[in-house]
């Protein structure tokens, strides 16, 4: 029987299986399929920190019988994925649905508030996340990445913890409140409380004009997904992630929070691996 399984998926399936150098190349190749069409085996190796000779034994492991047929292999899958997302109208309608969302939310963005975010988060001595519900998950998402460049980071997703967590903050802390309406009253209590004690406030919300958007600090409008007609589908958390995206990427620019983050990466995945 012929194996159909892409490239791609038969790097996945063996990342178990592959040695810490090979891992390295098979990461980079799953991430950044398109940068690799670029780079001569010569590249990748220096890329990742191996020897040209690993990179040959790993595209050996994977199927192909050499770099060059590797590359040829990836490409047609880029390809065929492509043409796929082309010929699918319930594929083409959903991307359309978030790129608005996209597009619409980069449009309020204004480069210097992420800028002055950044800065909060890297003098602030604590840094609270604030989310109920689907905002929840972001929340906890995003203090896992703060966590992970070596921050001090808690996340709180309990109306209850909010407020008795603002009653201990101080000036020198941060909170982040996501919030998509900005009106959920348990949240935005705990934010006056906090304010009474000093602290800092930023807010992403979905709506101009809400409470929290007058509350806070420092508010991140973000594109309200409830004003999109098939909200049966959409998440509502996407416009939210595509900010804190920024603002991760944004921090992971200075080296000491990408070397805590790689090397938190690096045990995680030698833990996930090597058990």
């Amino acid at each position: 029987m012929e194996d159909d399984t892409t490239l791609l998926d038969r790097m996945e399936a063996e990342l178990a299986h592959l040695s810490r150098q090979e891992r390295k190349i098979a990461m980079k190749v799953i991430q950044n399929p398109k940068q690799i069409q670029t780079m001569g085996i010569a590249d990748l190796a220096k890329a990742v920190g191996v020897s040209s000779a690993t990179v040959t034994r790993f595209v050996r492991r994977v199927g192909c019988a050499d770099f060059s047929s590797f590359k040829v292999e990836l490409a047609l899958q880029i390809g065929e994925k492509h043409d796929m997302a082309q010929g699918s109208p319930t594929l083409n309608s959903v991307s359309e649905i978030y790129l608005h969302v996209l597009q619409s939310t980069w449009n309020q963005l204004n480069p210097k508030q992420l800028d002055e975010i950044v800065a909060l988060i890297k003098k602030a001595r604590r840094i609270y996340i604030y989310g109920l519900g689907s905002s929840g998950y972001s929340a906890q998402e995003m203090t896992q990445r703060l966590i992970r460049m070596g921050l001090a980071a808690f996340y709180t997703v309990d109306s209850h913890m909010m407020f008795i967590n603002a009653s201990v903050m101080s000036d020198l802390d941060l909170m982040i409140v996501l919030s998509s309406s900005g009106e959920t009253k348990d949240v935005n209590d705990a934010v006056e409380l906090a304010k009474k004690r000093g602290v800092t406030v930023v807010g992403l919300t979905g709506v101009a004009d809400s409470t929290l958007t007058k509350l806070a600090d420092v508010s991140i409008l973000v594109k309200n997904s409830s004003v999109i007609s098939d909200t049966r589908f959409v998440n509502s958390q996407f416009a939210a992630m595509f900010v804190l995206d920024n603002i991760t990427t944004m921090l992971l620019k200075d080296d000491k929070y990408s070397q805590k983050m790689n090397e938190t990466i690096q045990l995680i995945m030698e833990r996930k691996y090597n058990q």
